[in-house]
């Protein structure tokens, strides 16, 4: 739309300023009248250009912000995660001399450090705020 306007605008622009014989007074006058709707039309265009530029960048800035808290998100899950592979990996190297090997209860014992691993290591990522959950029943409304 502005390509179009504004090459209007510049002939209607030079036509009003020259003093031509081929333009009387009374055409003058329209064409002052044409050229105000034009520069309207193209503050318009500009208006409505800027308007869409801000909510493109508003959008962007939202995906962005939900793209940074489903990556932190994930980094909290993999983290916890890797704590437990150090613990699993640690068990199994196949050593010789290992206290809990020969224990009775030694298999169910790594079992519950790993789960008060895992669910230690959420707690403290939700704590500290790197871990969000949005269970369905705690809904937030989006006014807050």
């Amino acid at each position: 739309m502005r390509r179009q306007v504004t090459p209007i605008r510049d002939l209607l622009n030079t036509l009003l300023r020259r003093d031509t014989p081929v333009i009387q007074n009374d055409t003058r006058a329209y064409l002052q009248d044409i050229y105000d709707h034009s520069l309207r039309v193209l503050e318009n265009v500009d208006l409505n250009r800027d308007i869409l530029t801000s909510i493109m960048d508003a959008q962007l800035s939202v995906q962005s912000n939900r793209l940074n808290e489903v990556m932190r998100n994930m980094t909290s899950i993999s983290t916890v995660f890797m704590m437990m592979a150090i613990i699993t990996g640690v068990y199994g190297m196949n050593f010789k001399y290992m206290p809990e090997l020969e224990w009775k209860y030694g298999y169910l014992f790594i079992w519950v450090v790993l789960i008060v691993v895992f669910f230690v290591g959420l707690g403290v990522a939700t704590k500290i705020g790197w871990l969000t959950v949005n269970w369905p029943w705690e809904r937030k409304d989006d006014l807050d």
